[in-house]
């Protein structure tokens, strides 16, 4: 379906969701592609027909170009509807063809037509007004006339590259036009098909006549040669940071450094035979790329690896299968291993034991959570044999009895060691909730249903504790999973049979504190985040701009960024956006409630084949 009619823009969205237009609009999350279309309660609604332009406002709106004239997606309603139709008409009055669109840095959105430029003032999408001046020329049978970009430079001079010439915006809303001298006759049309801004007032621009650059400072035009391909069309082009452009010819890529030298890119294009028109650079490093024929990528770091540990060459769903991850004080690792038992190693690189074997009539997981308490000793619940005490974690042990009732009717889910008051720990498990005075060994039991008569069970499955004591837990309610919390000072649990948009989790993955008064929540059907003084939840899908609806893992590192995991992804919030980075391709996938920051500052996620431990400043994108 993208294939159809090829791909005309690329955007990449303050949340790393990549953005194709082309035949119809299409969203992809790093595993598939979705399509967006108009809204059926929308009474305007006709369909988009070829996609050409995209841009994402500072409010986080999506704006699409299109051959039916112009749309907006937004967010928060989850609703694309057609705007301003009957202002941007074209000069026979029909809907305009939308080629180009552009916000700059006053807010104003700017549109480009097939022969007519546009702005629409900064919140106020009825009131458009058209620039006036502008001539597109020649028209085209075999590429569609218009304006092809819009572009604002430092000093916040505004262009307009069309296929009849780069046109600079004066006040007042007149245009002039440039060209080079050769084309000042007017019998031949300088085709401008593509521009970027690059270092200081320089233009780049993509051009039926190759590849150009533009001096706004002095309105001098200098052609570029790339050698071999000197007349060749320039369909598309994107300039990085580092003022390296990237450039596409016909089916082929071709990078110009901020020295001067051309390269080729090697990389299968070729399939997209006669046409790559757009051109961009992710945040992750990946090149992304579309033509006629559909959408590619080439991933510029395949020589960065984030450093993978496994246990000797063990079978990926035996030794190396990595669940839970704690460090002590001492510095050593201990880990959750399926279906292994407890594994210890005082440095990554170090030797591996295993510990507390399951016995060998139960095929299940034996170990069930592990925490440290303030005074460094490591305490391990496991399913068959209760509590377990590592002190000072030192490997040898002592067991610890919880009672027969506790193997055969509580099972255990995980345990944490108190904040607040440190002779307590506490696990969840399918009887309740269970404090343990780690000092006398002394139990108190919670049931939530003596509080909350309408839950399914007492079961409670993962825990965590905010920095105000409370615990929130994994409750079940009409056989689907909702997050409540347990109040410490009153010793009674609190949850909401109904929250607005709370999405139907099946499995809850792990609680992580990431900042004071802040909780996220993995699920399988996306994040919660819980303002835990408020007592307030958020639910965060791929719906509402979260990057993936399966997180599995969750860390803060010490800059206040949150990473978390995916299926075979690693993403980091910075408080604004997400990044995505390429994992390791050694490993298999990462798994649940499996992540760690260490006393070094290091960022640890475990899959089912091995470990991912990582400097997150030093993490390339």
């Amino acid at each position: 379906e993208i294939s159809k009619k090829g791909v005309q823009d690329i955007l990449e969205d303050r949340y790393g969701f990549i953005w194709f237009g082309g035949n119809g609009l299409y969203r992809y999350d790093g595993y598939h592609p979705r399509q967006y279309k108009p809204g059926s309660d929308d009474s305007t609604a006709v369909d988009f027909g070829t996609v050409y332009a995209l841009l994402e406002d500072k409010q986080g709106r999506i704006w699409i170009g299109s051959s039916n004239g112009l749309f907006r997606y937004e967010r928060e309603a989850g609703r694309i509807q057609s705007i301003c139709r009957d202002q941007l008409t074209n000069r026979f009055g029909k809907a305009a063809r939308i080629m180009s669109l552009f916000e700059d840095s006053n807010g104003r959105v700017w549109i480009g037509s097939e022969d007519k430029l546009f702005v629409v003032p900064v919140g106020d999408s009825s009131a458009i007004q058209p620039v006036e001046g502008l001539d597109i020329g020649h028209s085209n049978w075999f590429r569609e006339g218009g304006v092809r970009s819009i572009l604002e430079c430092d000093s916040g001079r505004l262009f307009a590259a069309s296929t009849s010439g780069l046109w600079q915006v004066k006040n007042g809303l007149t245009l002039i036009r440039h060209v080079p001298d050769e084309f000042a006759d007017g019998v031949l049309d300088f085709r401008i098909e593509n521009a970027a801004w690059g270092k200081g007032d320089t233009l780049w621009l993509a051009t039926a006549e190759g590849l150009w650059a533009f001096d706004a400072g002095s309105s001098r035009f200098y052609k570029m040669v790339i050698p071999g391909y000197a007349r060749q069309i320039v369909n598309a082009l994107w300039v990085d940071k580092q003022n390296q452009v990237w450039i596409a010819v016909k089916d082929e890529i071709f990078t110009r450094s901020g020295e001067g030298t051309f390269r080729k890119l090697e990389g299968n294009t070729h399939y997209l035979f006669d046409g790559i028109r757009a051109i961009t650079k992710g945040r992750q490093g990946n090149l992304w790329f579309g033509g006629n024929h559909g959408i590619g990528m080439l991933d510029l770091n395949q020589d960065q690896r984030l450093p993978f540990y496994q246990i000797g060459n063990g079978s990926p769903y035996h030794d190396n299968h990595f669940y839970r991850i704690v460090q002590d004080h001492s510095g050593g690792f201990w880990f959750r291993m399926y279906r292994s038992g407890l594994g210890y190693c005082p440095a990554l690189d170090d030797e591996f034991e295993i510990l507390l074997e399951p016995p060998v009539y139960y095929f299940g997981e034996e170990v069930k959570g592990i925490c440290t308490d303030v005074d460094g000793n490591v305490w391990v619940i496991t399913y068959t044999n209760g509590l377990f005490l590592f002190e000072k974690g030192h490997t040898a042990y002592r067991s610890i009895d919880l009672g027969d009732s506790l193997r055969r009717i509580a099972i255990p889910s995980a345990i944490i060691a108190d904040n607040q008051d440190s002779r307590l720990l506490w696990f969840s498990s399918r009887a309740g909730l269970c404090s343990v005075d780690r000092f006398t060994l002394e139990r108190k039991w919670y049931h939530p249903r003596d509080d909350l008569p309408w839950l399914d069970l007492d079961a409670i499955g993962m825990i965590g504790q905010a920095d105000d004591g409370n615990i929130w837990c994994d409750l079940t309610a009409r056989s689907k999973h909702i997050v409540g919390y347990f109040d410490r000072r009153k010793g009674r649990f609190f949850a909401e049979p109904n929250l607005p948009g709370r999405p139907e989790a099946t499995w809850i993955c792990q609680f992580k504190p990431v900042a004071e008064g802040e909780m996220w929540v993995a699920t399988n059907r996306g994040m919660i985040v819980i303002d835990t003084r408020q007592k307030k939840q958020r639910f965060w899908t791929e719906e509402n701009g979260f990057p993936t609806n399966d997180p599995l893992s969750i860390t803060p590192d010490r800059e206040g960024n949150i990473w978390f995991t995916g299926e075979r992804t690693i993403y980091k919030y910075d408080g604004k956006g997400f990044d995505r980075y390429n994992a390791n391709a050694a490993i298999d996938r990462f798994d649940n409630t499996s992540s760690a920051l260490t006393r070094e500052g290091m960022v640890a996620f475990g899959g089912v084949n091995g470990l991912h431990v990582f400097d997150p400043k030093k993490l390339e994108k």
